[in-house]
């Protein structure tokens, strides 16, 4: 099992960047090619009652 700390994880969605989430989903296997190129963060404020921060995130690829 992995540890917060052995995987690096952002702790705020502003730390959240192309090359983490690139390397995230590669070794998920879901991006074989692709690259992302740019990450958008949209805060989704006041819609949870946990001890949480909630964000829509938008991918820009490099190709299809």
């Amino acid at each position: 099992m992995h540890t917060k700390n052995s995987l690096n994880l952002p702790d705020k969605p502003a730390q959240i960047t192309p090359a983490f989430l690139t390397s995230i989903l590669r070794s998920a296997g879901v991006l074989r090619q692709a690259s992302i190129v740019a990450v958008a963060i949209d805060p989704l404020v006041g819609r949870t009652r946990y001890n949480a921060q909630l964000a829509r995130v938008q991918l820009t690829y490099d190709r299809h």
